[in-house]
């Protein structure tokens, strides 16, 4: 019960439904009660035109009153003067038992176990005759059309009913597909809702929703343009800084003050690897451009030629697989950004003289790309975090900015990319990434 009120109450369909269904049904049963009691009332004036024609035939000496009991078993009509019940009841025991005085007229009375329908009336001579005739007759007649029409009108109410509940169900057809294009819109497109397949009552909400998801838009483009512009100013001096810091290095000066640049240096390299990934994430939030034929082979090597350095100085040991050159018809930009990411992640958290695998194999009609390290790996409590932007969980001891897995999911996202982290399989802790390029997805990204 407390399951069909929650039905009830939480859909405007169901209530629409419900209240029709009870309006149409309360309808219906009020119209049978109706035709029921006009149908009695027809059938009684025609059982009393019936008794007043044939008073009149008595009256016009066209049928007797008869002195005994007669009663006309084919028309259930009976015939009794009134007179004859002074006279014993031994002789009169098969007359109807009428209550006297009667005055003349109409009466319905209860006789034995019979009910009649009784017209008193006072011949020329003062005499009073009585003219009865059963209930039961007309009654039935009346029972038996009312029975008669009812089927038919049931059948007119389930239809009624039916057709109802497919109307509502069209009519809210726009809603339901509203609601499951909003439940399956990807969480950065901020586009409008249209608004024409909507009945009226439901579009001025959907066009306040627009209005907000367009305020949405142009603050969210506000605020990648503030990160983007602010990057790309932060970069020329950051650079300069750099330069003057390596020329510097190359003074002569003191074991303390070389140690303080070194110090010094580094956090410019850290600087400048956050601000090129602020562009880096910016740039995944901009259109992709034109698919191009892409190389793995050539992808792999620019990535690892960018990750070298930083696996040289931890003493990180990178194994790559590539059975055979696979061509992709993807964004080779965003594609080796996504790369260059993933593996900078794994070799940055990877513990000197560990190991980062990388490999590619085609599966189905999916490209698979797999990264794989020994590191510490990721709690299960994080991986629902992982993805946003400067989320480093428990890794503050690394130097990262926590912008490398967002740039990864940003960029996977508007190319139709599936990625997923899992417990490493080869090493006995540690990091699997892989990601999903395949044909089922988008057309653009499939390999050739």
């Amino acid at each position: 019960m407390d399951d069909f009120k929650k039905w009830i109450n939480n859909s405007i369909q169901s209530r629409l439904s419900f209240g029709l269904f009870i309006i149409i049904s309360l309808v219906a049963i009020l119209a049978m009660l109706v035709s029921y009691r006009i149908a009695l009332t027809e059938s009684r004036e025609i059982q009393d035109g019936t008794l007043k024609q044939i008073a009149l035939l008595v009256e016009h000496e066209q049928i007797q009153p008869l002195a005994s009991n007669h009663v006309d078993k084919k028309a259930l009509i009976i015939i009794q003067p009134l007179s004859t019940l002074s006279t014993p009841a031994s002789t009169q025991s098969r007359y109807l038992n009428f209550p006297l005085p009667l005055k003349d007229g109409f009466h319905t009375l209860e006789i034995g176990k019979h009910r009649y329908r009784v017209l008193v009336h006072r011949l020329h001579d003062q005499r009073q005759i009585a003219i009865a005739q059963p209930t039961a007759l007309r009654d039935d007649v009346v029972r038996s059309g009312v029975l008669a029409t009812l089927f038919p009108l049931a059948i007119l109410l389930l239809l009624l009913l039916i057709s109802t509940y497919f109307l509502i169900r069209k009519a809210f057809k726009p809603v339901i597909a509203l609601s499951k294009s909003m439940a399956h819109r990807d969480e950065h497109d901020l586009s409008p809702f249209p608004v024409d397949p909507l009945p009226l009552e439901i579009r001025p909400f959907v066009i306040a929703i627009n209005q907000q998801l367009e305020k949405g838009a142009t603050l969210l483009a506000a605020q990648k343009r503030f990160i983007a512009d602010a990057a790309h100013e932060l970069r020329t001096p950051m650079t300069a800084l750099s330069l003057q810091s390596g020329r510097l290095a190359q003074a002569d000066m003191s074991e303390t003050a070389r140690e303080r640049l070194s110090m010094l240096r580094q956090g410019i390299a850290r600087s400048n690897k956050l601000l090129d990934q602020l562009l880096s994430f910016a740039r995944a939030q901009t259109p992709l451009p034109p698919p191009t034929v892409v190389s793995l082979q050539k992808t792999f090597a620019y990535v690892l030629e960018t990750v070298m350095p930083l696996a040289e100085a931890k003493d990180i040991k990178l194994e790559v697989v590539l059975n055979e050159d696979i061509s992709l018809r993807t964004n080779e930009t965003q594609l080796a950004c996504v790369l260059t990411n993933l593996m900078d992640n794994a070799v940055r958290y990877t513990p000197k003289s560990g190991k980062v695998h990388l490999t590619a194999r085609l599966i189905g009609s999916e490209v698979m790309l797999e990264i794989e390290d020994n590191g510490p790996g990721i709690p299960e409590a994080d991986v629902s975090r992982v993805f946003d932007a400067f989320y480093r969980g428990n890794t503050q001891d690394t130097q990262g900015s926590g912008l490398g897995l967002s740039i990864v999911k940003a960029i996977c996202d508007r190319m139709g990319i599936r990625v997923r982290l899992n417990a490493a399989d080869r090493y006995s802790a540690g990091l699997k990434v892989r990601i999903f390029i395949g044909t089922t997805l988008t057309a653009e990204h499939s390999f050739s």
